[in-house]
């Protein structure tokens, strides 16, 4: 951003935060803006300072669902990055209106295979939950599009449980987790959506970690899926026809249900409930009351 020789004028910026109040959110997006470039704000909460200092903004939808595992935000969120990705395809012609209008109706297909997803798999989760109640850490393993759904499984064990949880990449698993000293407090959770196009790797890493790990669970479709539970092993099935770059949208379901039963096995209150040594975060006043750089200047 401080760099002369950057342009910046013809660069669009997407803010992406629930409360439109997350102060390194509002950080980058007004420094960016003093930069020269465009900012588009996505946001709940058509009042907050992301809104206010955005060129254009679009106001994500409200849920009566409960607000953890937060997994109605990360949907809106993931759909809406979709749907502004198809419409700069198409306004650039990259794509046709009629191939990018078959992709918006795919997408809404998907939207209402949402509900088979949660009664597929729920009942699972609530049994691998009841299996990982006592285990230390937690990892999630994804590839290209599902790093993201690692990372949102990650953040759901952390916030559910208070769990030490991380995210990793496939490939940099086999470099780094797999050696581990103590594989048997660990549970591993390896996303292998259907259609994968790195089948043959996942494969190969799964059979590292069948001997390192006690609690390994397979999350997706696919001959992956078939050939665990050939073999015995840990899966949680979700298995609909979607291409792997959307595939998150299916993948992050039975990871919430997960998170979710995890909390309701222990009685646990999700982000601690503000209380105690983390009353700090009541009101979100952690990641929303910190100094702004730039804001007066």
């Amino acid at each position: 951003i401080y760099l002369e020789s950057r342009d910046l004028e013809k660069t669009l910026v997407i803010a992406l935060s629930n409360s439109g109040m997350t102060s390194r959110t509002y950080e980058a997006a007004l420094m960016y803006k003093k930069a020269g470039a465009r900012i588009l704000g996505i946001t709940q909460n058509d009042s907050s300072l992301l809104a206010e200092e955005a060129h254009n903004i679009l106001i994500l939808p409200k849920s009566n669902l409960p607000s953890a595992p937060n997994y109605f935000t990360f949907i809106c969120s993931f759909l809406t990055l979709i749907l502004i990705g198809l419409r700069i395809g198409e306004v650039r012609m990259k794509e046709t209106m009629d191939e990018v209008g078959d992709k918006r109706k795919e997408l809404l297909g998907y939207i209402k295979d949402l509900s088979k997803v949660v009664k597929i798999t729920d009942e699972k989760a609530q049994l691998i939950a009841e299996k990982c109640r006592d285990v230390k850490i937690f990892e999630f393993i994804g590839a290209g599009a599902n790093l993201a759904t690692a990372d949102y499984g990650a953040a759901k064990i952390l916030e559910a449980v208070g769990r030490h949880s991380l995210a990793r990449d496939l490939e940099e698993w086999v470099h780094l987790n797999y050696f581990d000293g103590r594989p048997e407090d660990i549970a591993t959770i390896l996303l292998s959506p259907k259609n994968c196009r790195c089948e043959s790797r996942l494969f190969e890493i799964y059979n590292y970690m069948y001997k390192l790990r006690k609690n390994l669970v397979v999350v997706g479709g696919g001959p992956l899926i078939d050939y665990v539970e050939e073999n015995d092993g840990t899966t949680l099935r979700c298995e609909f026809n979607i291409k792997e770059i959307w595939s998150p949208l299916f993948l992050s379901t039975p990871i919430a249900l997960l998170a979710s039963h995890l909390s309701e096995i222990e009685g646990a209150i999700f982000g601690r409930g503000g209380i105690g040594p983390w009353e700090d975060s009541q009101e979100a006043k952690t990641v929303q009351n910190s100094k702004i750089m730039g804001l007066n200047s």
